[in-house]
């Protein structure tokens, strides 16, 4: 973990932002085929926002919180050219579960990989020196 980036890419971004709404397009689907699915649909959102900012931030070096709403804000945005893409009707309350499940998915991605350093840091400073 020694080569990292002090700030992502658009390409990181747009990568994070593909992973999380692939993952809801995905299990869109799945509630189409078993609708008792929709009861774990505001989880999975968040969980695949989540996973896409801890992804996105595992490459950079600082400002965690700050890259995990950028990551958000980029999942937003291609979710809403993906419903545009495939359906003729916005559904907006969709657009609403999904604009607050990916900004608490995205802080949330980004505080994980922020306690992990914190914690990294502090394991590694109470490390015995190797000479």
């Amino acid at each position: 973990m020694t080569n990292l980036k002090k700030t992502p890419s658009l390409f990181d971004y747009f990568a994070g932002a593909v992973l999380a709404n692939g993952i809801v397009v995905l299990w869109g689907d799945l509630i189409a085929f078993q609708p008792l699915l929709v009861l774990t649909a505001i989880p999975v959102y968040c969980l695949a926002a989540g996973l896409a900012s801890y992804f996105v931030c595992q490459r950079i070096s600082g400002q965690h919180l700050s890259v995990g709403l950028r990551t958000a804000i980029a999942d937003i945005g291609v979710g809403l050219l993906i419903m545009t893409g495939f359906s003729n009707d916005i559904n907006l309350g969709l657009i609403l579960i999904l604009l607050v499940c990916y900004i608490f998915g995205g802080i949330g991605g980004a505080y994980l990989v922020l306690r992990g350093t914190i914690k990294g840091r502090n394991l590694s400073s109470l490390a015995p020196p190797t000479n």
